[in-house]
């Protein structure tokens, strides 16, 4: 694949056309997003399993007229930033704190706008830790040198996984000792 990544990539309100969407229509609209950050090209991006298993799980609202209205767009689009590293009960539950503001007409759009905002900031520091990285390494031979790049990647991934975990955690507990209802 010769396309560079993008890991800035993210499905913004505007890119969100302003009205209902078929499937496969919402598949294209990923596709075409995250074209950049595909591995090869025979990588899915979102598949209609995928889309069915969220719908299925009750992470988005249910679909009328087998049409996806933006709310689910929004809603998708952080579920698949969020798969990448939690388990589907991690991601209802941090979606609790945010689906009813994103169902809500008059919050959506600055929900959605901050959400946005905030993950490109941290695509953007994430690229300046890379850079750290290989700055790091680059008086080591080229093969240990790319060894240590990615296990240093990777090892911050696990450590960030980690922490949103414990967030998650934390987050639910808290909502016990406030007596409001886990998400189911």
């Amino acid at each position: 694949m010769t396309l560079e990544k993008d890991y800035q990539a993210m499905i913004e309100r505007d890119m969100i056309p302003d009205l209902d969407l078929y499937m496969d229509q919402v598949r294209q609209l990923f596709e075409k997003t995250y074209a950049g950050n595909k591995r090869d090209d025979k990588e899915k991006i979102l598949t209609k399993t995928m889309i069915n298993n969220y719908a299925k799980s009750k992470l988005v609202p249910p679909i009328v007229n087998k049409k996806y209205q933006t709310e689910h767009i929004m809603l998708i689009q952080m579920i698949y930033q969020l798969k990448g590293a939690l388990s589907l009960t991690d991601i209802e539950t941090v979606l609790s704190f945010i689906t009813p503001s994103i169902l809500n007409e008059t919050t959506s759009a600055k929900v959605y706008d901050d959400y946005i905002g905030l993950m490109k900031k941290q695509a953007k520091e994430a690229e300046k830790i890379k850079a750290n990285i290989e700055a790091d390494v680059k008086q080591i031979d080229k093969p240990l040198a790319d060894f240590y790049t990615v296990a240093s990647l990777v090892q911050l991934s696990a450590v960030f996984r980690k922490m949103a975990e414990d967030a998650i955690d934390t987050f639910s507990e808290d909502q016990v000792k406030q007596g409001e209802n886990p998400p189911d």
